[in-house]
This record gives C-alpha cells, structure tokens and sequence, in this order.
C-alpha cells in the first residue's frame, strides 16, 4: 500500500472531539474506567451507535489521573503500519509531550526509521513523562495482521502509567489471553455501555416519567443511537413526548443505519434483513420457508457482526430478532421494496408455517395483519375452537382473540369469548354472549354438536348452578362414541363427569374419572392436566390422605408455572388450594406467604368456585388467629364482594357460615344461634337438606348448629342433631363428627365410648400433622385429652401436641386457646384475681348480665359449675400460670 503523505497541520486526526449537544454523565462507566488507569490497555468494543467515543472523550475531559492525553481519529487511510505509527507521534506532540529526538524522526513527514526502535525510544520518552492515555479510535478501519502486530509491540513498551485505550466495533485480534490472564486488561462492551434507567432519565433531563422510561427501553434495548436520534428529532418538532409514535423519522433512521450500520452489508444480507423485518422473531427453518431459500443459516452467521441490532437466543434451536428501532427501519424500507402481493406472500407463508408447528397465535397475528379472518378463524377451529383453552392456556387465547375485530361475527370466535369471560368471572357477560352464540348456531351448521353442550355445561359449572344430569350424560355419550372425540373436547367432557360427582359430594367417583382422564389424555392437553391434579388433591382432602393431596397439588403447581408462568391464574389457583393444607398443618407461615399474594391474583383472574372457597377459608381463620376478629372479617366481606360480583351462591352461603363462627369463636352463641336462624336459613333453597348439591353447606351448617346448642344446653336436643348429623359417608367428615361424639360421650360419663371415638382418629392427626383442623371443627375434646394424658401415657406425646396446637399451650398466659374466646379468656384472668362480677363489668365497660352469660359458657368450656373450680381447671390445663 502506497504511503499517504501526513499532513501535520491536519489537527482534526489527533485532537478529542468535543460535542454540540449535551451528553449524559455516564458516572457508572466513568468510574469504572477510572479505577483501571493502571492497566496496559483497555478495549472498548461495540457497534455504532453506543457511544464508545463519547464515552472516552467524556473520561478524558474529566479525569485527574492523567495529564497526558493523545488521541488519534482512525480512517481506512491508515491501514498502513508506519502511518499509523506516525499519527500516533503527533498526537502525542499535540498533547504537550516534549519528543526530544523523536521529532527529528518525524520531521520528513514519514517514519523511515525501523517501527520496533521507534516504539522502543517512545516508551523511553514516556516512561520519563507525567501519566498519559493514547487513545485509537475506530481501529477496526485499519485492523491488520501488521498493524496488530504493532500495536501490541506498543502496548508491551509503554510505561506503568501510560495506557493503550482502543475503541473498535469488533474485537482486535491482539494476543491479549496473557493480560487477562493477570488481570492487566481492562474491557467494555455492548452489554456494558446500554443505557440503564438513570441514565434514560438523565438523557431525558426527567422529561418522561416511569411508564415512558420502560418503552424507551423496550423500543431501543437501551441502545444509545436510538436515544439520541429519538430526542434530536422530538425536538426539532418541538415535542417532548418522545418516541410516542412505533417508528421514528424514516429520514433521521434511515440516513444514520445506512451510513453506520449497514455500509458493509451485501446486497444479498440486505434482502435477507428486509424479508424477515415482519417477523417478532424467527428461526433460520421459517427464514428458509418465506425467502423459499436454504441459505438461512450461513445468512445469519454473517449478519450476526450487527449485534445487538440482530439479536440471537436459544440453544439447540435458536431463534434470532430485531433490536426495535432497527426492526421498525427495515419494515419500512421492506415496504417500499417489495410490492403489496409480495408483502402479502410473505405473511401467509409464515403463518403456515407456524400452523405446521403448532403455533397458534404468531399464525393467526399474521393472518388477521393482511385481514385473512376467514383463514384465521380456520386455523383456530383446527386447533380446537374455544376448546384450544385446556391446550394453549388462558393468556394465549386472549392475545389470539384481540387479533380479530370486535365486531367480528363467527361462532368459533365468540364461542372463545365466552370462555374467557368465564376464565374472568364476568358470568353474566358470558351468558349474553352465549345467547349470541346459540343465535348464529341457529342460520349456521355447528362445527362440532358436542361443542355448544360442552360450552353451555362449562358456564354452568363455572356459575356453581346445579349441574343438569341429563346434560352431563349428554357429554358422557359423545365421549363413548365410536368416533374418537378430539382432546380439547373430550377435557370438557371429563371435567363433567369429575365435576358432577364433586357436586354430589361422591369423592371416590370423582378420583374415578380424574384417573381414567389423566389415562387417556396422556402427555396432551397440559391446561387440563393441571386442574385434574388439582381435583386431585382435593378428593385426596376429603379421604384423609392428606400427603397424597399436597403432592398432587404440588404436581399441578410444577406443570402450570413451567407451561404459564409462577403469576398465571391456573398457577396462583392451585398455590391458594395448597395454602388452605398448610393451614390444617400447622404451617401458618407457610400458608399466608402463599396465600395473600395469590389469593388477590385468583380473585381477579379466574372464576374456579374450590380457590375461592378453600381460599377464602384459609385467609378468614388464620387472620382470626394471628391479627384477630377485625383483620378476620376484612377478608370474609372481601370474600363475600368476590362472591357476589361473580354470582356464586355456594360461595356466599359458605362465607356466611364462616361469620357465624367468627361470632361463635367470640363467645356469642346465642348471636349465632340467631344469625343461622334469621339470615343463613332464609337464603337456602327450600329442600336444601334433601339436594345433594349442598351438602357441604349442609354438613357445615349441621356443625354450628351444634357448636351453639353446646354452649346452651348438652341434652336430648344436642344428641338428636348430633345423631342426625350429615357427613354423606366423606371420611373427613365422618372424622368431624367422631370427635364430636368422642367430646359429647365424655362429658356424659362415657369415658370408654369417647376413647373408643377418639383413639382411631389420634394416629392419623399426628401423622397427617393435623392438629390445626381438629381445632378448627369446634369439638369439645380438651376435657377428654386431659384425662387420656394421665390414663395412656403411651398417647401423651401425640396429646400434648394436639393440646398445643388447639390452643391450649401451658407455655404462655397471652397464647389465646381456641377453647375460650377472647373475652372468655379475659373474664378468666379477673376470675383468678378474686374479682367479682360487678368489678370485672366495670373494667370491661359492659354489664354484669353479659359477665354471667360469659361465665355460663366458660364453666361449660371447663366442665365445672363454680368460680373457683373454673380457675383451677384452667390452670391444670395451661390456660393461665399458676
């Protein structure tokens, strides 16, 4: 390569570019160059736009660690070892270094002299001098094998207080392994100098607030470049709303991406990157399928020197995407390329693509773009119609069903609305929908005869009405047909037949049906999995096996935040169902760190009735519990809005049972007693205690109706609705109704009866670690306990454990046991002082008719009938301390 004469008086080469417009403090780069002055080099290393030479110029013109400063402006002129040898001589003149003889080697305007002596003495020249920095700008126009070779001859020459800083867009090739290997190479690149939010906000001297900060960020990835060409161009409009359009100024992208960027793209690369603009992301196999070319690959390596414009991720399969502001300028020049048929080709053989993959929503987003809807509605009736939901899951359908207009009138697509307004709890909503969908089925052949039964079950399960048994065979009868029904149908078709045992309160139907589901749906239609394991769980709830119940919960849990995400509503359903076991085990902690956050995120996204209850449930007691009767009616009436916005009934039966407790845990039985009466009674149907479908609210009711009449009377009326009690043959309530008999018999003198009751029960609370649940039934068991730890000192481990947990802890005095209601416990306190009545409704502030009712149910609690007796009795069970 013939020399170039150096220009001496060409000061633009080696003097530090200051700028125009203003510059943002970079403090966090600064610093961190700063603190490595005292390695031999530092490499910068990014593409255009990401301000490597600002950056420097910024340090330079702020630092205090050095006082030299050489800077050379590199250009494809300089390729030339000795040139650039030379350059690098003035601007070290520039900088105010004194080069002795060196100035005579330079003073022909060439480097005749050998390179290696050169830099030999140069070093020596420095080594004498204040610290300094060299800076090599734009070194990958001039990288060579002799180049480099010289550059690295310079970096092993310098002086401990001199650094080689270069800036290039791709990596030199310098042996620099040996430097890093001892930590004398200091290295920046593209992940190092994006903007983070401070530094958006700075650029945009808080001219944008949070939300603005996070588009900018999504548009750009941070990429300087972008930034800077989105503020200049505001500006010149006198706006401040930056990039509050998709794409910037075709002209200012334009004119910056084909100067810096893509100068050195073929013209085959450009046509690549034109052809594949419209895609959010794409593999070389779709690249290959839309260009109608195999080439993809060799394409994508060459092009990937664009990083980060071009973006790769993945493993085995990558998948490559445009950096935003860089997609949004090759969409535009693709449009003014190709014509409309060739744009139109391009989407339709990409949505095929995606079909061919199973790839539901890029298809049909790319369908609806060139509004292709009858094509769209197509593809989402081969995959399913609204039944897709069990496959494809909630968040997904909602995207697909946005690319369609909201006008549009198809019996596939409002079929899907009507399932995620279902998803979403607007049941009404969804019943008006559903009337639309029978209308259009009315002037138009169903897809699928089974479809519109399956969807009119759905909204009925999800409404918690009564499941229509003849609709219910229905289903049943299209699952045993001959011809085989798809998945997402034959889903439905199973959560029918599980749904309508539950109903019934038939657990072992029920896990029946979930078996043979989960059997013959295998390894397909993962949505629908998660919620049968969920059942799962339950049913295992119900029979005791409560080990059993959290793993199949847990299971369910695993597949929902692995297929939708930890936040999704099929995942926060399955964690609240969890919570409400930790509770019953003993897990306190356990349960409100998983329940609060997710309880909220199933109210609002999923109209499930067994979170809602089971949920609810778990939230109103262990509030009672840990912040007291306030905090536990807050979530009840939460509870109770949740209930009655989505219109279901059981559920707002249950929750007024809950108060009832709440009031009967507060010691007003009578108050309860009425409550069931006047307000819960009324709001029954009238054969309620004939219909199967309550039998939970009849099993529940059945309990406090008895926990109210134990605080009244224990005679022939308590023992008639003891007997006649309805558990429906659930092993849990049969449990329940155990305890019950083992408290009642105890406290008639049947102390043989009781334990015969009781002692089945006690293994499996200990093992199940259950202790909490006993306390939660309401049952009058501390009396017997309190003997069987005298009269079988093989059980009084297991004893003192479920004494403990019900509450009745000899550990502390403020411990309140669930035995004794607040002010029960208060009433008790006094009773210990030798207060009488008059006294302890002076401090109560309340009359001294309420302190004899309140004694009347504490000696009943107790077992005794006089003041002191109560207090004695307390004391042996560690009520109070002695």
């Amino acid at each position: 390569m013939p020399k170039v004469p150096i220009n001496w008086n060409s000061h633009y080469k080696v003097r530090i570019p200051h700028y125009q417009i203003d510059l943002v403090r970079r403090e966090r780069l600064l610093e961190r160059i700063d603190d490595q002055i005292n390695k031999p080099l530092l490499l910068i290393v990014a593409p255009a736009g990401f301000g490597k030479t600002c950056l420097v110029s910024q340090w330079l013109d702020e630092t205090k660690r050095v006082h030299f400063k050489a800077w050379v402006n590199l250009d494809p002129d300089d390729a030339d070892p000795q040139q650039l040898l030379a350059y690098l001589l003035m601007a070290v003149k520039e900088a105010g270094v004194e080069l002795g003889e060196l100035a005579q080697v330079i003073g022909l305007g060439f480097i005749e002299a050998p390179i290696k002596l050169v830099i030999s003495a140069l070093g020596d020249t420095l080594s004498e001098q204040e610290p300094g920095v060299l800076f090599l700008d734009d070194y990958h126009l001039v990288e060579n094998d002799a180049l480099n070779q010289v550059v690295w001859q310079l970096i092993q020459a310098l002086p401990e207080h001199w650094q080689l800083v270069i800036a290039s867009r791709v990596k030199p090739d310098l042996p620099v392994s040996s430097l890093r290997l001892h930590g004398l190479v200091a290295e920046l690149d593209d992940k190092d100098l994006i903007f983070d939010r401070d530094e958006v906000s700075a650029f945009f001297q808080d001219a944008v607030n949070d939300s603005r900060i996070t588009e900018l960020l999504e548009k750009t990835a941070g990429w300087p470049a972008a930034l800077q060409l989105a503020k200049l161009h505001e500006q010149g409009r006198g706006q401040s709303d930056y990039l509050s359009n998709d794409q910037l100024d075709h002209s200012v992208i334009a004119d910056y991406l084909s100067e810096q960027i893509l100068s050195d793209v073929s013209a085959e690369e450009y046509d690549f990157l034109l052809e594949t603009s419209f895609l959010e992301s794409f593999s070389v196999s779709l690249a290959d399928c839309i260009r109608s070319r195999n080439d993809g690959r060799y394409l994508l390596d060459r092009l990937l020197r664009l990083k980060p414009l071009l973006i790769k991720s993945g493993g085995r399969h990558p998948q490559f995407r445009y950096q935003q502001v860089f997609r949004n300028f090759l969409e535009m020049e693709c449009i003014q390329k190709y014509s409309d048929e060739a744009l139109y080709r391009f989407r339709i053989k990409a949505a095929k693509w995606y079909r061919n993959e199973g790839e539901l929503l890029p298809a049909i987003k790319l369908l609806c773009s060139v509004k292709e809807y009858q094509k769209a509605e197509e593809f989402l009736q081969d995959a399913g119609g609204w039944t897709a939901l069990s496959t494809i899951g909630e968040g997904v359908m909602r995207n697909v069903l946005q690319c369609f207009p909201p006008d549009y009138e198809s019996i596939t697509v409002k079929s899907c609305r009507v399932t995620l307004l279902v998803k979403a709890g607007q049941l009404q909503q969804a019943r008006e929908e559903l009337k639309a969908v029978r209308t259009l089925a009315e002037s138009q052949p169903y897809v699928n005869s089974a479809g519109q039964l399956a969807l009119e079950f759905v909204v009925d399960l999800y409404q918690d009405t009564m499941l229509n048994p003849k609709k219910v065979k229905e289903l049943q009868a299209y699952a045993s047909a001959p011809n085989k029904q798809p998945d997402e149908l034959l889903v439905v078709i199973f959560t029918g037949a599980v749904a309508s045992h539950l109903h019934i309160g038939d657990i072992d139907g029920a896990i029946v049906e979930l078996n043979n589901a989960l059997d013959t749906l295998g390894e397909n239609a993962p949505y629908a999995r998660i919620y049968f394991y969920y059942y799962l769980g339950l049913c295992d709830w119900y029979r005791m096996d409560w080990e059993q119940s959290e793993n199949n919960y847990q299971r369910g849990i695993q597949l929902a935040e692995e297929g939708y995400g930890p936040l999704s509503g099929v995942a926060s359903a399955g964690k609240v169902m969890v919570a409400d076991l930790y509770y019953y085990t003993n897990r306190s902690a356990l349960c409100e760190a998983t329940l609060h956050p997710y309880l909220e995120l199933v109210s609002a996204r999923d109209g499930w009735h067994y979170p809602y209850l089971y949920g609810y449930e778990a939230e109103v007691r262990s509030n009672y519990d840990s912040k007291g009767y306030a905090q536990a009616v807050q979530a009840l009436e939460k509870g109770m809005e949740v209930a009655c916005t989505r219109d279901l009934i059981r559920f707002q039966l249950y929750l007024l049972l809950l108060r009832t407790e709440l009031m009967i845990k507060e010691g007003d039985a009578p108050g309860a007693l009425e409550y069931l009466t006047k307000t819960v009674n009324p709001q029954l149907p009238d054969n309620w205690r004939d219909c199967s479908f309550w039998w939970q609210v009849n099993h529940q009711y059945d309990r406090l109706r008895l926990q109210c009449l134990w605080q009244r009377e224990r005679g022939s009326t308590f023992a008639r609705h003891l007997n006649r009690w309805e558990t429906r043959n659930i092993p849990l309530f049969n449990a329940e109704k155990d305890l019950w008999k083992a408290g009642y018999e105890f406290s008639k003198g049947n102390t043989e009866s009781a334990t015969n009751n009781l002692l089945p029960l006690l293994d499996w609370i200990h093992r199940a670690n259950a202790q909490q649940w006993v306390a939660s039934t309401g049952a009058p068991v501390l009396p017997l306990l309190e003997y069987l730890k005298e009269a079988m000192p093989e059980h009084v481990e297991k004893i003192t454990k479920l004494m403990t947990y019900s509450g009745q802890s000899p550990q502390s005095e403020d411990a309140k046991p669930s035995l004794l209601s607040e002010r029960e416990h208060q009433i008790l306190v006094m009773l210990r002082e030798g207060l009488p009545n008059k006294t302890i409704a002076s401090r109560l502030e309340t009359s001294e008719n309420t302190v004899k009712f309140h004694l009347k149910n504490l000696f009943r609690k107790l077992g005794v009938n006089k003041r002191i007796a109560a207090v004695e009795a307390a004391r042996k069970l560690g009520i109070v301390s002695p």
